[in-house]
Parts: structure tokens; sequence; C-alpha cells
């Protein structure tokens, strides 16, 4: 379920305007996220305002997947590249071993 206020912003601001905000929330998370990186990721304001810019994203995101009523589609999709994460991450793993084995 969408929290109301979120329902209530696509309501009152419409969903043209939503999606703007989501694109523009999207960018400013690029943007913190190359300048915590450029900082040495020691940073902590630069921390903070990357953790806000998370928040927001995350709230964008629920909102458009309630403009698009795709929540479970989107569950779907995530199960299945969460799988393909997985899988690359053995086969990653299985050669990093294969590669260890060879040295001895």
């Amino acid at each position: 379920m969408t929290h109301p206020t979120l329902v209530r912003a696509i309501e009152v601001f419409g969903v043209d305007a939503q999606e703007d905000q989501a694109i523009e929330e999207f960018s400013e998370l690029i943007k913190a996220i190359i300048k915590f990186r450029k900082s040495g990721r020691f940073n902590s304001m630069l921390r903070d305002e990357l953790f806000e810019e998370i928040a927001d994203a995350k709230i964008m995101i629920a909102q458009l997947q309630h403009i698009y009523e795709c929540k479970g589609v989107v569950n779907g999709h995530i199960r299945y590249k969460l799988q393909k994460l997985k899988h690359k991450i053995n086969l990653k793993e299985e050669y990093a071993l294969e590669g260890e084995d060879g040295e001895e």
C-alpha cells in the first residue's frame, strides 16, 4: 500500500509533475553519489546528503509504482534480477577460487 501522503501528492500536483520530480530526484542522487565518492567516502556532511537523496529517490519510486500500478511487476523483476546477480556472484567466486588453485 502506498503511503496516503504520496497518493495525495500525485492527486494535488499531477502525474506529469511527479514524473518530473522523480527525474530531478534521481539526478540529485547521482550527483550526491559522485560527490561522496570524490570526497574519499569520509565526508560526513556529504554522506548525510547522500542519505537524504536516497530517501527522496525511494519516495519517488513509490510514487512511480503507484502511478503506473506496477508494484507487483517491479517486485517480480527485482526477484529475477537478484537471481541473475546471485549467479554472477557465484561465477565470480568460482573463478577466484580457480585462480587460487592455479597459484599453488
